[in-house]
Protein backbone atom coordinates (compact mmCIF):
# COMPACT_ATOMS: atom_id res chain seq x y z
CA UNK A 1 0.00 0.00 0.00
CA UNK A 2 1.13 3.32 -1.09
CA UNK A 3 -1.20 5.67 0.73
CA UNK A 4 -1.36 10.03 0.79
CA UNK A 5 -3.80 12.15 1.91
CA UNK A 6 -4.22 15.23 -0.64
CA UNK A 7 -6.76 18.10 -0.97
CA UNK A 8 -9.61 17.22 -3.14
CA UNK A 9 -9.83 18.54 -6.65
CA UNK A 10 -12.86 19.34 -9.05
CA UNK A 11 -11.50 16.59 -11.50
CA UNK A 12 -11.54 13.75 -8.56
CA UNK A 13 -15.45 14.24 -8.68
CA UNK A 14 -16.24 11.25 -11.03
CA UNK A 15 -13.97 9.13 -8.64
CA UNK A 16 -15.45 10.15 -5.64
CA UNK A 17 -19.02 9.63 -6.99
CA UNK A 18 -17.64 5.80 -7.80
CA UNK A 19 -16.65 5.70 -4.13
CA UNK A 20 -19.75 6.50 -2.44
CA UNK A 21 -21.03 3.90 -4.45
CA UNK A 22 -18.68 1.14 -2.43
CA UNK A 23 -18.71 2.78 0.71
CA UNK A 24 -22.62 3.14 0.73
CA UNK A 25 -22.71 -0.31 -0.28
CA UNK A 26 -20.54 -1.31 2.85
CA UNK A 27 -23.25 -0.10 5.60
CA UNK A 28 -26.05 1.58 6.73
CA UNK A 29 -24.49 4.03 9.05
CA UNK A 30 -23.93 6.75 6.14
CA UNK A 31 -26.85 8.94 4.65
CA UNK A 32 -26.71 7.15 1.29
CA UNK A 33 -26.50 3.59 0.06
CA UNK A 34 -24.77 1.62 -2.68
CA UNK A 35 -26.12 3.76 -5.13
CA UNK A 36 -24.06 6.35 -3.65
CA UNK A 37 -24.98 10.24 -3.65
CA UNK A 38 -27.44 11.80 -5.49
CA UNK A 39 -24.70 14.23 -7.13
CA UNK A 40 -23.47 15.03 -11.04
CA UNK A 41 -20.29 14.65 -11.76
CA UNK A 42 -20.37 18.81 -12.56
CA UNK A 43 -22.48 19.59 -9.90
CA UNK A 44 -19.99 17.52 -6.99
CA UNK A 45 -16.89 19.19 -9.77
CA UNK A 46 -18.43 22.87 -8.01
CA UNK A 47 -18.95 21.60 -4.79
CA UNK A 48 -15.56 21.10 -4.39
CA UNK A 49 -14.47 23.89 -6.04
CA UNK A 50 -16.56 25.68 -3.01
CA UNK A 51 -14.92 24.02 -0.62
CA UNK A 52 -11.74 24.90 -1.88
CA UNK A 53 -12.77 28.33 -1.82
CA UNK A 54 -13.95 28.71 1.53
CA UNK A 55 -11.39 29.37 4.34
CA UNK A 56 -13.25 27.62 6.73
CA UNK A 57 -13.71 24.30 4.95
CA UNK A 58 -11.36 20.99 3.67
CA UNK A 59 -12.16 18.36 1.61
CA UNK A 60 -9.55 15.78 1.73
CA UNK A 61 -9.45 12.24 -0.32
CA UNK A 62 -7.01 9.37 1.21
CA UNK A 63 -5.91 7.68 -2.13
CA UNK A 64 -4.11 4.27 -2.27
CA UNK A 65 -1.99 3.59 -5.63
CA UNK A 66 -4.08 7.01 -7.36
CA UNK A 67 -7.43 5.53 -6.13
CA UNK A 68 -9.52 7.22 -3.72
CA UNK A 69 -9.67 4.65 -0.74
CA UNK A 70 -11.23 7.50 1.83
CA UNK A 71 -12.60 11.04 2.00
CA UNK A 72 -12.52 13.40 4.79
CA UNK A 73 -14.54 16.79 4.73
CA UNK A 74 -14.79 19.60 7.79
CA UNK A 75 -17.57 21.58 6.84
CA UNK A 76 -18.36 24.98 8.91
CA UNK A 77 -22.19 26.17 8.82
CA UNK A 78 -23.23 29.74 7.36
CA UNK A 79 -24.41 32.90 9.87
CA UNK A 80 -23.01 35.20 11.48
CA UNK A 81 -24.47 33.22 14.36
CA UNK A 82 -23.32 29.64 13.46
CA UNK A 83 -20.49 29.85 11.86
CA UNK A 84 -17.98 29.19 14.89
CA UNK A 85 -19.77 25.82 14.55
CA UNK A 86 -19.12 22.61 12.20
CA UNK A 87 -19.19 19.31 10.86
CA UNK A 88 -16.74 16.46 9.99
CA UNK A 89 -17.05 13.85 8.19
CA UNK A 90 -14.74 10.73 7.72
CA UNK A 91 -15.07 7.55 5.49
CA UNK A 92 -12.67 4.68 4.56
CA UNK A 93 -13.31 1.77 2.75
CA UNK A 94 -13.79 -1.20 4.94
CA UNK A 95 -10.89 -3.30 3.72
CA UNK A 96 -8.50 0.12 4.39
Amino acid sequence: MNISIDIALPNDAKEIIAFTKIIGAETDNLTFDGRGINSTVEASAQYIKAIQESPNCVFLVAKDENKIIGTASYNTFSGERKCHRGEFAISVQKKY
